[in-house]
């Protein structure tokens, strides 16, 4: 009968060592989900173009302008007319006036407007001479109000 009870003794044993082990675990692994959450994991998705991408963004500058990285991703030169980006708080609309964006070369659109916020995805897209490419961003955004300037003192109007 001896031999009997430090199996069972042993058995017990083997349990509270993998149940405390298992616990930890769980505890663990709650604590880092948790911290996460409250974290914006940044992504930038789709502009399948082997022509132009977003290679970074940034909505830190004092200004309250998001600033976004366009490539040229072609061999050949490129324009950029028109970059629109879209959220459920607000619309951008810009009419690019570069001229051309040589292979390979960078090119920075300052975006007003926009700065840190909370974490939301936003739609993008961004015209070219040959076509519209589409994307999204996620990350920390907030879409200012922007103040409509003043009309020109000599502006007349009659109907």
């Amino acid at each position: 009968m001896p031999l009997n009870r430090w199996k069972a003794q042993s058995a017990i044993e083997y349990l509270n060592i993998y149940t405390m082990a298992i616990i930890v675990i769980a505890v663990t692994t709650s604590i880092g989900y948790s911290q996460l959450e409250d974290e914006c994991v940044e992504n930038v998705e789709g502009f399948d173009s082997e022509q132009i991408t977003i290679t970074e963004y940034t909505t830190d500058n004092p200004d309250s302008t998001a600033s976004m990285n366009i490539e040229n991703q072609a061999f050949d030169i490129t324009e950029v007319e028109r970059f629109e980006v879209n959220s459920p708080e607000g619309q951008r609309i810009l009419n690019v006036e570069e001229d051309e964006i040589g292979p390979g070369d960078d090119f920075l659109i300052d975006v007003p407007g926009i700065e840190d916020g909370q974490c939301q995805t936003i739609n993008v897209m961004i015209s070219t001479p040959e076509s519209e490419i589409e994307g999204t961003i996620t990350g920390s955004f907030e879409f200012l109000e922007l103040e409509l300037p003043e009309p020109p003192s000599n502006l007349e109007a009659s109907l």
